[in-house]
């Protein structure tokens, strides 16, 4: 029992009730000695039954002193009796009054207010002493119990060794032997006494409200009145209360639900099952389980749908102990309104945008949640608003996805700018009743701005009888155009002006044709008729169109004329032709350096009958190589050429040795002549050589000339002068003129003459540069010019001043051969040390055409390409010294290979003695390394 009696609470509320009485006594009278009561000697602690608290009972105490000295102060000490006796409480002081009443309330659990307590009045005046008294409290341990509980009495106040004994009942029945192990106890030294209960759990029958009666009873005071009887609830029913984190919701957010679930003794029901069911009228409740957190509290959660319909909401908790059949609800009303849609823009539109075209805006619609919402897009609207007045420009195209987007008109002002503009709560999603809203705010895009619209054309030809593609086409057939006119991005171009230049294979153009809308097509067309001598070859069609409102585009085909079609149609031809055993003739290409004469034809044939062989011939009035007769002669120069499927063939001949003029060319299957087309031959010459270093002969090769008579030279120019008509009188004695195949001869003797001179000249220049060498030739009634140009360089001058600098530089090194050592010539020279490899000098001397080197005594030998060179190495400190020179020579050197190359073909003496000279200076180095090494 002292377990239950060893617990002193803390006293946590004082209430002072001071009622002050005037004493008429005189206060020098004092009559008879202080002294203190309590309205009882036993108490009943009390339930709050709401508010705060609940848990915790109290007991209200009364307290009367008399007899007091209105001169003196008096202050009043409660205490509990216990193993640790303390003050449960202190009045405020007594003055001035010689009677009084004090009201006291105390409050703690059950066992730590239940007990014996001492009330003491002490005179603060004389600090002594001067009354006490005692008093009990008593009380069960809950205002009531749940089936599976246990009844516990706790009380004090009795006499200590005295028994008390305990009765439960109701008005038909006495029920203490069958809640309690015993109906009497024996209070200890404090005066403390407890009860202890059996479980409720063995009587469910017995609930109601039953009379708990203390029957005997021996105070530690007597002589006042005590109260014995207290009333005591049997329930199945559980103590609920339920609560929400909020009042009022909006759809989307979480509704967080706490339940406090204790018994009727305020002890935490630990292990039952506690649901929270969320209702509203004609909806399928909401159900969720709460989960104990600590104590008797339980929260769970529910996330109000997005669909959830606006209201009140019933949140009701059940509670239960299935074991016992203890259960118990609470409910509260929770009001849910609509939510609000955030609105984030993903893509923002492009800074320009052309007119015609597209703009979008790409944005995303979601809950605050973040959850996303699918709106109802025939009640949603965004607009587009000019960015600088805020004026609403259109109304912007939604779609799925979620994208905003606005064809830009053609005639929209270039450089204003836009945005896309969604006004707050102008988006509502798919909810049904009272669907969602937003956004809060108004959502602005980027602005942008507008730019020209660049108009594509696409252009394709017919044939305008069935409106079938179709780009091959015969002279003087009708060729239709169609040309699809389309907005970047947006529709076709449907007004303005658009018209097709219609150019021949050469570039110039055949016809200007304005085009007409075709509705029902969506495009513009137009028919151009061929003219029955149309070329042959690839014709070009270029649209051109402009909607009048600053917007514009071209584009083009091409389309064939079937025929042939000659790559290229003119040029020079070379001196010779030959013919082979088939009666193939061909010509040649006559090639100087970079220069030639003569042209290779590529021949195209489009149309023809398929899978044929076709011949290529070319008639030409001029002597005949095969017969060497002159006349007029069908040449044949491709032969058995295969058609394809389709009627097409490719081949390439050399045009023959012809004079100056237009040749036709025909394609023949069999003796038939499909096609036909014209070769134009013009006059050309090459000088031979085209680069000299000073005087010199120069061969005159040409080719086109009209035979004589009918053409003769007049002249020679240079640069446009006369300047070498003096040195060159015979281009007019000698009579430069074209035989019969157009070759520029000399005729020396009678123009009957058979013998026929090279033309040449002299050209006595020797200034560097190019020269442009012109012949004047006339043929009645014109004169024709033909040019070539050659090239005047001094190698000699240019080699002489390299030695020379080689030569300087050689001299401002002073140097001393210290050694050969694993193939490293050391130098000492007044800059440093100079180390090289003798190996590379050899190889450079070799890319010299160097190739052999060999000594023999003091004299070395070197064979190149233009001879032996011998190398004298008799005095070797003078040899020592050279070889000083050896890494500034390879520095300064490295170029002379190409140099030599360059003019090895020149035919002079001076030229092969500076080759020499050079070659000679090298190897006499090479050779003293040799003889070094052999000394050393």
């Amino acid at each position: 029992m002292s377990k239950y009696l060893g617990k002193i609470g803390k006293i946590s509320t004082v209430l002072i009730i001071a009622v002050v009485f005037l004493a008429i006594i005189p206060p020098f009278v004092h009559a008879q000695a202080e002294s203190i009561t309590t309205d009882y000697s036993l108490y009943i602690f009390q339930w709050r039954l709401g508010g705060v608290d609940q848990s915790r009972p109290y007991v209200n105490v009364s307290l009367t002193a008399v007899n007091l000295d209105r001169t003196h102060t008096y202050r009043i000490k409660i205490w509990k009796f216990g193993p640790t006796p303390g003050p449960r409480g202190e009045s405020q002081a007594i003055t001035a009054v010689t009677s009084t009443i004090v009201n006291f309330t105390f409050q703690d659990v059950p066992q730590n207010l239940a007990g014996t307590y001492n009330v003491t009045l002490i005179d603060e005046t004389l600090a002594i002493t001067v009354a006490k008294t005692n008093f009990g409290v008593w009380g069960l341990s809950g205002p009531g119990y749940n089936y599976g509980q246990t009844i516990l009495v706790y009380g004090g106040g009795a006499l200590n060794g005295t028994d008390v004994t305990i009765r439960i009942y109701n008005a038909t029945r006495d029920v203490t032997s069958l809640l309690l192990d015993s109906d009497t106890t024996t209070a200890d030294e404090y005066g403390w006494f407890t009860f202890m209960g059996k479980e409720l759990f063995s009587y469910p029958k017995y609930t109601g409200t039953y009379n708990v009666a203390i029957t005997n009873f021996t105070p530690i005071v007597d002589g006042r009145p005590q109260q014995r009887t207290l009333q005591m609830l049997v329930s199945r029913e559980l103590r609920v209360r339920v609560h929400t984190d909020k009042d009022e919701y909006m759809r989307t957010e979480t509704v967080k639900i706490t339940a406090e679930v204790y018994h009727l003794d305020w002890s935490p029901v630990i292990g039952g099952s506690v649901n929270a069911t969320i209702t509203f009228p004609a909806v399928t409740p909401a159900k969720i389980t709460l989960t104990r957190t600590v104590g008797g509290n339980y929260t769970g959660s529910w996330k109000i749908p997005k669909n959830a319909r606006i209201g009140n909401w019933t949140v009701r908790v059940d509670a239960a102990e299935p074991p016992y059949g203890n259960t118990g609800t609470d409910s509260k009303i929770i009001k849910i309104d609509v939510t609000y849609l955030v609105v984030t823009i993903t893509q923002q539109p492009p800074t320009v945008v052309n007119r015609a075209t597209v703009v979008q805006m790409t944005f995303t619609v979601k809950y605050p949640d973040g959850s996303s919402a699918t709106l109802d897009l025939t009640k949603c609207r965004i607009v587009v608003i000019n960015a600088t007045t805020g004026t609403i420009i259109a109304i912007a195209r939604l779609a799925s996805g979620y994208n905003a987007t606005w064809y830009v008109p053609p005639d929209a002002p270039i450089g204003s700018t836009y945005k896309f503009l969604i006004y707050k709560n102008n988006l509502t999603d798919n909810v049904t009743p009272d669907p969602n809203i937003g956004p809060l705010e108004n959502v602005y895009s980027d602005p942008f701005a507008v730019e020209r619209a660049p108009v594509s054309v696409t252009v394709s030809t017919y044939d305008p009888a069935t409106w079938k593609p179709k780009d091959v086409f015969r002279k003087g057939e009708n060729v239709g155009i169609r040309a699809k006119v389309m907005y970047y991005q947006g529709p076709p171009m449907a007004s303005g002006t658009v018209k097709a230049s219609i150019y021949y294979p050469n570039g110039s153009v055949a016809a200007v044709k304005a085009m007409a809308w075709d509705p029902a097509k969506y495009d513009w067309y137009v028919v151009y008729n061929l003219p029955a001598v149309a070329p042959s070859g690839t014709w070009t069609v270029k649209v051109d169109a402009d909607d009048g409102a600053g917007n514009f585009g071209s584009g083009q085909t091409t389309f064939f004329v079937a025929g042939i079609v000659l790559q290229p149609s003119s040029g020079t031809v070379g001196p010779t032709t030959t013919v082979d055993n088939y009666g193939v003739v061909s010509g040649s290409i006559y090639t100087i350096g970079t220069k030639s004469l003569g042209t290779n034809v590529q021949i195209t044939g489009l149309a023809l009958p398929p899978n044929k062989a076709v011949n290529i011939t070319v008639e030409i009035t001029t002597y005949n190589w095969y017969f060497s007769k002159y006349g007029t002669y069908e040449l044949l120069v491709a032969r058995n050429v295969p058609t394809d499927a389709n009627g097409a063939f490719s081949a390439a001949f050399k045009f023959p040795t012809a004079p100056a003029g237009n040749y036709t060319i025909r394609v023949k299957i069999g003796t038939l002549v499909y096609e036909s087309a014209v070769f134009r031959v013009v006059r050309g010459i090459l000088l031979d050589p085209p680069v000299m270093a000073g005087p010199m002969v120069v061969k005159v090769i040409g080719t086109g000339f009209t035979p004589y008579p009918n053409e003769a030279i007049r002249g020679i120019l240079v640069n446009g002068t006369d300047a070498i008509i003096g040195y060159n009188l015979q281009c007019f004695w000698a009579v430069w003129q074209g035989d019969g195949n157009g070759t520029l001869r000399s005729n020396l003797g009678d123009p009957s003459n058979p013998y026929y001179v090279q033309p040449g000249f002299t050209f006595p220049v020797l200034v560097t540069g190019d020269y442009k060498i012109s012949l004047i030739s006339y043929a009645y009634p014109t004169y024709y010019k033909t040019e070539d140009t050659i090239t005047v360089v001094s190698e000699l001058h240019q080699l002489i001043t390299a030695i020379q600098k080689l030569n300087m530089t050689l001299n401002s090194v002073s140097a001393t051969l210290t050694g050969i050592s694993s193939n490293i010539a050391t130098i000492n020279t007044n800059v440093g040390t100079i180390t090289t490899n003798v190996t590379d000098l050899a190889k450079t001397l070799a890319d010299m055409k160097n190739v052999v080197y060999t000594i023999n005594g003091t004299v070395g030998y070197i064979k190149t390409d233009v001879g032996t060179i011998k190398g004298w190495a008799s005095d070797i400190s003078y040899i020592k010294g050279e070889v000083a020179k050896i890494q500034s020579i390879k520095d300064n050197t490295e170029n002379i290979p190409s140099k030599i190359d360059e003019i090895k073909n020149l035919s002079t003496p001076i030229y092969i003695a500076v080759i020499l000279s050079l070659i000679a200076a090298i190897a006499a180095i090479i050779c003293a390394i040799l003889v070094y090494r052999k000394i050393a």
